[in-house]
């Protein structure tokens, strides 16, 4: 085992996906030394919380909590800064900027990689095209500034693992490097351990359809409410977003709102749901996995992480990311007997994506690297 660890994590300001997987880092290595660019001591859980955090000078800039990301030009310059000269072992969680700090010659450096920075490639046409002018008119010299320094800072890396085959395509594009996957840990527990029992549906007996998602553009809930109003199918949204006065607006009475909700009616909701709706295209979905854990199936937009978590036992597939695509899906899905979907085969396939098992698998990963870099 390696004898000093640090984690790079890119921000620490709410816990989602990424703080997941730290979470998990952190059980794995409990002496690790954590460093960011940003942290909002409240809103960590004490797995988290009990390791020495460090961070960047963008901590020190008043505000840099809530507008972190307008921060983005200056963490390239940040991450530099860090003095990791005392540590044999740096893994980096990379999502925004994390990858590029720079390491002892002899130290081992793994990138666990959720996306390269969505807004700065593949994501990019559309960020320009939703922001104003003045926006505009900043983000082209510093967004190809930023994707330099991207490419740069991904050569500082030994190794790369990537969260699913969607992700691994991306860092071979844009940086040219091969990757290991290794699926994200899901907390099954959290929905395990909460009761699914007294619900009240907000359409009382009959059924109803879920999305359960932030409710922004790429996520594509305006597919979901366009495919069951034109189907006249009742639709559960849980989720909050710049897309919801939208998305209200074209809804009728066959679609309801939740925007907060705990672990227990997540899990309710999604017990009682005949289906997930899946309409974007996300980098691994954990979601997706959430829902065969209560035993619901999945309709699924068929790019990014869905193919690597839908199987044909567990849900099916749209072909395009089109309201009548994710009609015929839903209509497809309705000729299927209930009987069809059977609990072992949600429980056998979301066992593969357990906490344990990602601990035990990268932490191989870990000392098959530092033994090959030792007779290297």
């Amino acid at each position: 085992m390696p004898q000093k660890v640090a984690i790079v994590h890119y921000w620490l300001t709410n816990m989602r996906g990424g703080e997941r997987v730290l979470e998990a880092l952190c059980e794995l290595f409990p002496d690790a030394v954590i460093f960011t660019n940003v942290v909002n001591r409240k809103i960590l859980p004490a797995s988290i919380a009990r390791h020495e955090i460090r961070t960047t000078f963008i901590q020190k800039i008043p505000g840099s909590q809530k507008h972190y990301q307008k921060l983005l030009p200056l963490m390239p310059i940040a991450l530099e800064q860090l003095d990791l000269s005392e540590f044999d072992l740096v893994i980096s969680n990379e999502s925004g900027p994390a990858k590029g700090v720079i390491t002892r010659s002899d130290a081992l450096h793994i990138c666990y990689c959720f996306s390269p920075m969505r807004y700065l490639w593949d994501m990019y046409p559309e960020y320009l095209k939703n922001s104003s002018f003045l926006i505009r008119l900043f983000m082209v010299p510093c967004f190809h500034y930023l994707r330099l320094w991207d490419v740069s800072a991904a050569n500082r890396v030994d190794n790369f693992l990537t969260i699913s085959h969607a992700v691994q395509a991306r860092v071979k594009r844009w940086w040219k490097r091969d990757s290991e996957i290794l699926f994200p840990p899901v907390d099954l527990d959290r929905l395990d351990n909460t009761p699914d029992d007294g619900f009240i549906s907000p359409f009382g007996d009959e059924p109803y359809y879920i999305y359960l998602g932030a409710l922004v553009p790429y996520k594509r809930a305006d597919l979901a409410v366009e495919a069951c109003r034109t189907l006249e199918k009742n639709l559960l949204i849980i989720g909050n977003g710049s897309e919801i006065k939208k998305l209200k607006e074209s809804s009728g009475n066959q679609i309801k709102f939740v925007i907060d909700a705990d672990d227990k009616l997540v899990k309710q909701a999604l017990s009682k749901a005949t289906a997930l709706l899946f309409p974007g295209e996300e980098d691994f979905g954990i979601v997706v996995l959430e829902a065969m854990a209560c035993q619901t199936p999945v309709i699924a937009y068929r790019r990014g992480g869905a193919i690597d978590t839908v199987t044909e036992d567990t849900g099916l597939f749209f072909l395009e990311q089109t309201k009548e695509s994710l009609a015929g899906a839903i209509a497809k899905f309705e000729t299927i007997p209930e009987n069809f979907w059977k609990k072992e085969n949600f429980l056998e396939h979301v066992s593969k994506f357990s906490k344990e098992n990602f601990k035990k698998q990268f932490l191989k990963v870990v000392l098959k690297k530092l033994e090959e870099k030792k007779t290297n």
